[in-house]
């Protein structure tokens, strides 16, 4: 189904409509790896969602527009909790951290410069690659993981506007349509995901998403909590 196109009314918007498309035609197949870098695709989700009134590198309240996106918000979820083995995520991360962008077009350019000017500060939250041994700095770095916690950081913000009562009631007219939309490979795969990501990638956003999504769909998602031990987990490799 086409995806019905509103006229832009400012150069913000035309911005963010043409960043989401961008985002959402590179992340639509999930099981390939990048074709762009992750500081380009981190640009790019910044552009698409933030909101007009607010500085660019403080998007933490959506625009409505984005929150009444279904076809956005399954797509990033999709994307990010996409069962993976251990080897295609590495693969995954390495890719981010290699670019190979056209930079020359002006678009990728502008991507880049947005994520380029914002990245460090989802990175600074946590100090993971500062703190991290010497061997496994590169594990952590900026270019490896800013895009994915951005994703999830996305994600979060987009159902704690949500509302959660009226997800679990299955009368919202926002993201998430219904708890179901949650789950798109259902409870174990999702706590899997989750784990595997918190291993890749330590920041807390991946917890409060993974607590955000138990407040909606808690009576599916507890019998895969306790079959995975998710809590014990989260706390072992803190």
């Amino acid at each position: 189904m086409t995806r019905k196109k509103a006229k832009p009314s400012t150069d913000t918007e035309e911005i963010a409509e043409r960043s989401m498309e961008f985002f959402m035609s590179t992340i639509r197949d999930p099981q390939k790896v990048a074709v762009h870098c992750g500081r380009c695709l981190y640009g790019a989700l910044l552009l698409s969602t933030a909101d007009p009134e607010r500085p660019i590198d403080t998007p933490e309240k959506l625009p409505t527009s984005i929150r009444k996106d279904l076809e956005f918000w399954n797509l990033l979820l999709s994307f990010l909790v996409t069962p993976r083995t251990d080897k295609e995520v590495e693969r995954l991360l390495t890719s981010f951290s290699r670019c190979y962008c056209h930079l020359m077009d002006p678009n990728i350019g502008k991507y880049h410069r947005a994520g380029q000017l914002a990245e460090a500060g989802s990175m600074n939250r946590t100090w993971m690659e500062y703190y991290a041994p010497p061997s496994e700095k590169s594990k952590y770095s900026t270019a490896r993981c800013a895009f994915v916690i951005k994703g999830f950081t996305v994600l979060y913000s987009g159902l704690k506007e949500g509302g959660i009562k009226s997800v679990a009631k299955g009368v919202t007219h926002t993201w998430p349509a219904t708890p179901a939309d949650l789950m798109p490979f259902g409870a174990d795969e999702l706590v899997k995901t989750m784990l595997q990501w918190y291993r890749f990638v330590p920041d807390p956003m991946v917890v409060q998403l993974t607590t955000r999504i138990l407040r909606t769909a808690r009576y599916t998602l507890i019998p895969s909590l306790y079959k995975y031990r998710l809590a014990h987990t989260f706390v072992d490799h803190a």
